[in-house]
């Protein structure tokens, strides 16, 4: 059967996204943009080149994949196939062994971020849903092995977004929480936040201030990572231990909920409610203006809008941690979980 007319047999919505870049430094998350859009379509598709190592882009978008709750939806494409370099691979077999040797090094570092969960997840795609390409800039020969072989695995990848993973069922289990451990993951998001800022913004040395300007993005991201561990390590589980597979479920379905809710409070929070601070920011002008700039973005637009709770902190200091936790907790009652 040919692509077209595999491709035909179903009704397509294609949407190309924006390139995550092709750098190896440090990306700090998806925009809000890309983010949005995973959790409106039925599947995803990640290309990447299998020639070289995979890229910080890829990397954080697997992050924000799997914390978002959207990795079953993912598919990854490798092209570049027929550059994989090395004399001792002189197989398609031995070449797609070297590639998943590579994306192994992505997924037990995401597994030490992530805890076990995302990387469980991660893997289970990578292992059903993978697909090797090469010289597709030209057009395919099916006279050739290469080529033959390179339909073969788009018609392969066709039928499998034609298709998607249906929804798994949770089982009776159901997670219970700790309010405390909710506040304690809030802290460590904010934390980092700052952390990241603040060096980003001259005020302070952090090699890991990220390199894009996205503080709504990154807000969410670290929020998202905090609350996915939590979610890996419940109080207890009302209705019996549920398997891994269960777990897994759960924990997606949890996590695609919390998602939704977190673009539009990191949103609000860094952007519509301290608006004042960054027309304060944005109205500097002259000598030591930038450094007079940065102290108002961390001060009346950070530390206002994402403020790091502690005990003695006023109400409207802990503003942020109850906003967190009010969200956390509309979403437990909708899907029958358990916060104390």
């Amino acid at each position: 059967m040919s692509q077209r007319g595999l491709a035909n047999r179903y009704d397509w919505s294609l949407i190309d996204g924006e390139g995550l870049g092709h750098s190896p430094k440090s990306v700090a998350t998806l925009s809000t943009h890309v983010a949005t859009q995973l959790q409106q379509v039925d599947a995803v598709l990640l290309v990447d080149n299998a020639a070289q190592p995979m890229q910080a882009a890829p990397v954080a978008a697997l992050k924000s994949i799997a914390v978002s709750g959207n990795a079953t939806k993912l598919h990854f494409l490798f092209t570049h196939f027929d550059q994989v370099p090395g004399d001792n691979l002189p197989t398609f077999s031995a070449r797609e062994e070297h590639v998943l040797a590579s994306a192994e090094n992505v997924l037990k570092a995401i597994g030490d971020e992530l805890g076990p969960a995302g990387e469980r997840i991660l893997r289970r795609r990578i292992d059903e849903a993978r697909f090797f390409v090469g010289d597709i800039q030209e057009p395919l020969n099916p006279k050739k092995k290469a080529g033959a072989r390179t339909a073969q695995q788009f018609e392969a990848l066709l039928r499998l977004l034609a298709h998607p993973e249906l929804a798994a069922p949770s089982g009776p289990s159901r997670p219970v929480f700790d309010r405390m451990n909710l506040s304690l993951a809030v802290t460590e998001a904010a934390k980092t936040f700052h952390a990241r800022w603040r060096g980003l913004l001259g005020l302070d040395m952090n090699a890991d201030a990220p390199n894009s300007l996205q503080p709504v993005a990154d807000l969410r991201n670290q929020l998202q990572i905090q609350l996915y561990l939590m979610q890996q390590r419940p109080v207890r589980w009302e209705g019996g231990d549920p398997t891994d597979d269960e777990k897994q479920v759960i924990i997606d379905t949890v996590s695609t909920a919390i998602t939704m809710k977190l673009m539009e409070l990191t949103q609000r929070r860094l952007a519509e409610d301290v608006r004042l601070g960054w027309q304060a920011a944005y109205a500097q002008r002259g000598r030591g203006s930038s450094f007079i700039r940065a102290k108002i973005i961390a001060a009346d637009v950070y530390e206002r809008g994402a403020p790091i709770p502690t005990v003695s902190a006023s109400p409207d200091q802990n503003r942020f941690l109850k906003d967190v936790a009010s969200l956390v907790a509309e979403v437990a009652g909708q899907l029958d979980m358990i916060l104390e």
